[in-house]
Order: C-alpha cells, then structure tokens, then sequence
C-alpha cells in the first residue's frame, strides 16, 4: 500500500510567524468588466493556528490487464457511485470503458466515428447528476448521455454561425464548458493563437440554457492562456513554419462552478479566490499573501526546444512564478489549490472550504511547470477519495489511482 503522510503546517507562536494573511474584500455592484475592486474592507492575520494535516492512502488501481486494453487512457470522471470512466483516446481504439467502485469491468461504449453517439475526441469530460457529459473538439459538438442506459439523450453542434449574431465571439469556438446544478452550461469562448494575437486573446463566457441554446449576454471575460510566436520562420523539409510556444510560468484563469451556482476564479499569478454570480456579478474575493521564485531565463530556456529556442531566449519573463497551479473543486465545494514547494518534485495543496478558510494542506508530488487543464494532470476529488492519472516512467503505461482522503 502507497502511505504518504504530510507533515501539517505548525506556527511557532514563541517567534508568531505570520504564514498567511488575507484580505477579504466584500462589495455588491454589478462588474460587467469582471474587474473586482481592490479596496480592502477588513484585514485577517492567521496566528497561532495548526491546520489540519491531509493523509491520503491508496485504496485501488484501474489499469489495463491482459483481457481490458486502453491503448492511450486520457481524460475520465467519476460519478456518485463511484463508477468510473475511462477514455481511450487512441486512433482506432476510441472508446469510453467503465468500472465499478472495487474495480470490475462493467463495459465499453460509444465507438469511434461521426455518427449519433459516436465521437473522434472527448474533453471536458464530466458527470452531472446521471449523465456523462463531454465535448468532441473534432466534431464540435457536446453529448449528453444517460449512464442509466449509456444512451446518447443530446447533441449541440457548435457551427460557428449560431454565434455569427454575437460579434464579440465572431471566429471564436468553445472551449470550456463548465455545468450548473439545473443543467444549464458556462462555456467559454477563444479565439485560436495566431502570430496577430500573440499575448493579447481573452476566454469570453456564455450561457448554454437546458435546450443547448446560446445566450448572446457575456458573463465574465479574462485573460487566456498567452502564447508567443518566433519572429522568423523555420524551414523543415519543404515546409515553412512559424513556431508558437506558451510556458508554464505565463499567467492562468481558472474557474468552476460551486453547487449554489456561484463562479469561482483564480487567477494563477496571486493566491486570490474570487467570487462571482451566476449573472457575472462580482460578490467577493479572499487574498491570502504567498511568496514564490523568480522567473529566470534558464527557466524558459529549460521548457524550449531547438525550434522554439529563440522565442525563450526573446520572451519578456514576469517577475516571480505563479503561486497557484491547479484548482479543483470536489463535491462538498471544498476547493483544492495547488501551490509551490521548497520542493522541485511536489507541490503543496491547500485545501479551502467554500467561504475561502484553510482547513488542511499536504504536500504531493506533481511539478508547477504541469498544464493543469491537460488529463495528464486531471486530478477528480469525490466521495471522499482522490483520483490522479499516473504514468509509469518504465513502460509509460497509465493508470488512475484512487487514494482515500483523511483529514487528522
């Protein structure tokens, strides 16, 4: 059995060490720039305090054996059974395999192709309630099935010209796709990296409502992931390209839904939570004071390769590295931050209860230069336990391993 045991976070009250400070800043006006005031209403100092220490222990892997072959496993879910699925994302092979909660093999569904019900790439794979929920980024188009009876229920096909009428999304295509409790969608909207938007392209949220028809009012706008392109282009073979590269110390947003259909967003630059309505009305933010590296050259130079060396060597780097890794929700709207380290192999996680308190933290092994919106990186907290997808750096065969969650 995998024991890992963290260490809780102790303040020594002799020196009062301040480990954290927030600022909660609370106001009601309508933003429709998603811009949150920075007027401090009132200044908490943490003192004197032992979070509580996170023990997770490995309870059971889901692999392939020699009768269940996932060629390439990807992204998954888990639902309020504890049922897994699982996709193989491989040419040829794709499909969505499923388990029971103590591993048996329960099944493997919706087979590749262009049809009604079949798919060629599942992201944004997700349960809600009793459906499986995931995005063709081939197809465009979104399916909802019904885990009942794994029949297909909806499909919305993205045409960019349902949107033609909405001249903020013209040339934009979605991209995320996050669910509120009554099965309505917040989808986000980007337009593809190109040499002309380098560093300037933003993530623009729309509603979905349940007949998969879009609403034309913007909810929230920020920053998308930036990506910088070479100044010059490079000769392979015959072909002229114009390398592009994005790095992991650029900033992120990342957003989710909390089950009162309230938004939550991090922006990856500062341990902020902010809150906003289902509307997009800004209702609070909580700042927690957290200290990281500074970005140095070698740092891009180390993410580059020989076609993309001279974007790292060129690129404006930002001061200090992003204080947040990864975000994710669980099932009680306990919300799961990752953070940096003294350690270059682990992250520290913070886990925060709905209202942005602490109420534990631990150390895990994970690297902030990891995209945290890519299914190697996925990690689903549900029912109690903790679910990541690992590979193993022998063979490079994946796995998803459930661990139990303790708080001590």
């Amino acid at each position: 059995m995998d024991l890992r045991q963290v260490d809780f976070l102790k303040i020594n009250k002799m020196k009062k060490l301040y480990l954290f400070c927030f600022f909660v800043l609370l106001f009601c006006t309508k933003n429709d720039s998603s811009k949150i005031s920075n007027e401090s209403k009132d200044a908490v100092f943490i003192e004197d305090q032992n979070f509580r220490s996170i023990l997770l222990v490995e309870d059971h892997v889901f692999e392939s054996t020699e009768d269940i072959f996932i060629s390439r496993m990807g992204d998954y879910a888990v639902d309020d059974s504890n049922r897994i699925f699982i996709t193989d994302k491989a040419w040829g092979n794709r499909a969505l395999h499923m388990f029971g909660w103590e591993g048996k093999y329960l099944g493997k569904f919706f087979g590749e192709g262009k049809g009604p019900g079949e798919f060629l790439d599942v992201s944004n794979l997700q349960i809600h309630k009793d459906l499986i929920i995931f995005y063709d980024a081939e197809l465009f188009r979104l399916s909802e099935f019904s885990i009942s009876n794994m029949k297909l229920e909806k499909t919305f096909r993205f045409d960019p010209s349902i949107w033609s009428n909405i001249p903020e999304i013209r040339g934009y295509m979605p991209v995320q796709f996050h669910t509120y409790s009554d099965g309505t969608y917040l989808v986000g909207f980007e337009i593809t990296p190109n040499p002309s938007t380098s560093g300037k392209r933003v993530t623009k949220f729309y509603h979905l409502d349940k007949s998969l028809k879009l609403n034309p009012t913007k909810i929230l706008e920020f920053d998308s992931k930036k990506h910088i392109w070479a100044t010059n282009e490079i000769i392979l073979g015959e072909t002229k390209i114009l390398p592009m590269k994005t790095f992991s110390f650029f900033k992120k947003t990342i957003i989710d839904i909390l089950s009162n259909n309230n938004i939550v967003v991090v922006e990856t630059d500062r341990l902020t939570i902010k809150y906003y309505s289902r509307d997009g009305d800004s209702l609070s933010q909580v700042f927690y004071n957290f200290n990281t590296p500074s970005v140095t050259r070698q740092d891009a130079l180390d993410e580059a390769t020989n076609l993309t060396k001279t974007i790292a060597e060129g690129t404006d780097l930002p001061t200090n590295w992003p204080v947040i890794n990864q975000l994710i929700v669980d099932d009680k709207d306990n919300m799961w931050v990752s953070t940096f380290s003294n350690s270059k192999d682990s992250l520290k996680w913070i886990v925060f209860d709905q209202n942005g308190e602490i109420i534990g933290d631990f150390m895990w092994p994970g690297k902030m230069t990891s995209y945290p919106f890519e299914p190697e990186s996925k990690k689903v907290i549900k029912n109690g336990y903790f679910y990541e997808l690992k590979e193993d750096i022998v063979n490079f065969d994946k796995k998803i391993v459930r661990y139990k969650i303790f708080f001590k």
